[in-house]
């Protein structure tokens, strides 16, 4: 047999050798028993899956996830995890483009490890500090992504440092968000923050509605909602009725050049307790990001608040002399 003969037929093993694994690792089967031991094996972490496939055309299914790092105190595990996403978009559009991804019944939970005490102290005193350069294009960085639909179906996040814990659940929609696209973002979440120091716990809920445009190239970002917080210390009803419970009414508006790296924000909060007005704040801040260094400019307006509404918001007593 020629040398040349023998290069086809080896070249032609090869092929059929890489495609057969290529098809093999898109199978639920070979998910299980490569893709995940793989990836475990890259990243150093216990990971698990119950059921699931990948496809090299961009889609992803997993049923029992389970991802635990015991070095960075990082665990995750989700119900399901769906995603699809098109591998060729960003020829088309100029950026890469999830078309859906959605999670459901997930639990993150990240145990925050502080450094020995006096560690950040070990520097002489006095010593000039040197902060870093800014790079060219300043500090915010954009992610060139489009997510044309994205569900977060009861996501639940829990922080714990030392004896302080914050639990927050989560149900979030993501739509029509990227370069070139007006899309909108909904947000639900009930949060709780405990102590751990004998002070009263502080617990609350969120319903957020935020639409959001963005310029072709990615900037100029604008976005204008609203937002309806709860917010009480201790345990009980969250009811808006409830004379424990103040409520906040919020707009919002806000613009982000990136190019220019300016930020413009503006809010308008009312606060109610029980149906009863304490008072309106109003929030505009602007900063020119590009400039060294950078110029910021706000200025904060309250309305109709005085000593006895600030206690209110803090559940003080009022000052009786």
């Amino acid at each position: 047999m020629s040398l040349l003969k023998k290069l086809v037929l080896v070249t032609l093993a090869v092929f059929v050798l890489l495609s057969s694994l290529l098809l093999y690792v898109q199978t639920r089967h070979g998910f299980r028993h490569v893709v995940v031991p793989l990836v475990a094996k890259l990243t150093g972490a216990r990971l698990e899956v119950r059921d699931g496939w990948l496809s090299l055309l961009g889609a992803l299914e997993v049923d029992g996830f389970v991802y635990e790092d015991m070095a960075s105190g990082i665990s995750f595990d989700a119900e399901r995890l769906t995603l699809r996403a098109t591998p060729w978009s960003f020829i088309e559009d100029g950026v890469p483009r999830i078309d859906e991804l959605e999670l459901k019944r997930a639990n993150l939970h990240i145990i925050h490890r502080p450094g020995p005490a006096g560690e950040a102290a070990r520097e002489p005193v006095g010593k000039p500090v040197r902060l870093p350069d800014a790079e060219p294009g300043g500090t915010f960085v954009l992610l060139p992504v489009a997510v044309e639909r994205a569900r977060f179906d009861d996501v639940t996040v829990t922080v714990d440092e030392g004896h302080r814990r914050i639990t927050g659940h989560v149900s979030a929609e993501l739509n029509h968000l990227g370069p070139g696209r007006a899309g909108n973002v909904a947000l639900q979440a009930g949060f709780r923050l405990e102590p751990g120091d004998g002070t009263p716990d502080l617990s609350g809920t969120i319903d957020l509605a935020l639409s959001v445009k963005v310029g072709s190239e990615g900037t100029p970002i604008t976005w204008n909602g609203s937002n309806r917080a709860l917010v009480r210390t201790g345990r009980g009803s969250l009811e808006s009725t409830n004379p424990d419970v103040l409520t906040f009414e919020q707009t919002l508006t806000g613009e982000y050049e990136h190019a220019a790296q300016n930020i413009r924000v503006g809010s308008n909060v009312a606060i109610r307790r029980a149906g009863a007005q304490l008072g309106t704040v109003k929030l505009k801040a602007a900063m020119e990001g590009a400039k060294r260094p950078a110029v910021t400019d706000a200025s904060l307006t309250m309305t109709g608040v005085t000593g006895d509404t600030l206690n209110l918001w803090l559940d003080k007593p009022a000052d009786t002399d």
